[in-house]
């Protein structure tokens, strides 16, 4: 199986901007019962993504980690506790879904 067969479309992504707070997207989650949600740039342009480039996710891992170290309040910006694009995985869409697996398992990631 290719990792394209169980992936999220670009359509169905649960997207914040930047300067959104760490409670919208916390609401997001919960609302659309997942486990993060991908930052996302409209200013800046990628022909992939409707014009809007992914600057990077916030996960629950994330919002736990803020909250037990007090770091942010929830009134703050996700892009305060955002994991940055330049530090995530990527996996191919035709990649096989072991390859990715071995991807995920390698960096100690939770989402690619």
């Amino acid at each position: 199986m290719r990792v394209k067969g169980f992936m999220t479309s670009a359509e169905k992504l649960i997207t914040v901007n930047p300067s959104d707070t760490i409670q919208k997207a916390m609401n997001l989650m919960m609302e659309h019962k997942v486990s993060a949600v991908v930052v996302m740039d409209s200013h800046q342009k990628d022909d992939d993504n409707d014009g809007q480039t992914p600057l990077g996710i916030v996960t629950k891992t994330d919002l736990i980690y803020a909250y037990q170290h007090s770091m942010e309040p929830i009134h703050h910006d996700v892009q305060e506790i955002m994991t940055k694009a330049v530090d995530l995985v990527h996996c191919n869409p035709n990649q096989n879904r072991d390859e990715a697996a071995r991807i995920l398992e390698r960096s100690k990631h939770h989402h690619a």
